[in-house]
């Protein structure tokens, strides 16, 4: 028996011994799963459009060096929609990389001369996936998010 958390009175109801918190972690993958994979195909386009089209992208400025890194998230996004703990994963590194990816490129855009051609559409890009990684992260861990008495994925 395990101690669950009860969302409508506010307390942990002792004996318990229904997993609903495994089934939310489920359902919450579940919905997830459409976010990453939709998230990779997007940038699979846009990267595919800046690599064979040209480097104009709708209103964004492509270097190569852009485009390789939205394909390799791409992938990367579509491939960790297969399992709920590599999307986990995969949502914690965006979310970290694009953001120190949005410093360093707001600090090189701001330089005469940027060293790999960041423009403000990059810079705007780079932000709006690092916020995408972060509401990933809220949701794919949304059980650690709500449940007080949550230590961790069961090993069953």
């Amino acid at each position: 028996m395990s101690d669950k958390w009860n969302s409508t009175s506010g307390r942990v109801a002792a004996g318990t011994t229904t997993d609903t918190g495994r089934n939310a972690d489920v359902a919450a993958f579940a919905r997830g799963r459409f976010v990453l994979i939709g998230q990779g195909v997007v940038l699979l386009v846009l990267a595919g459009w800046a690599l064979i089209g040209g480097p104009d992208v709708l209103v964004f400025h492509l270097t190569p060096v852009s485009a390789l890194l939205l394909s390799l998230t791409g992938i990367a996004s579509v491939v960790c929609a297969a399992a709920r703990h590599a999307g986990r994963i995969f949502a914690i590194v965006q979310a970290v990389g694009y953001l120190l990816l949005f410093l360093f490129a707001s600090a090189a855009e701001s330089a005469a001369r940027p060293p790999v051609g960041f423009t403000a559409a990059d810079t705007f890009l780079f932000m709006a996936l690092s916020i995408l990684g972060v509401t990933l992260v809220l949701w794919l861990f949304a059980r650690a998010m709500s449940d007080p008495s949550w230590q961790g994925p069961s090993k069953k």
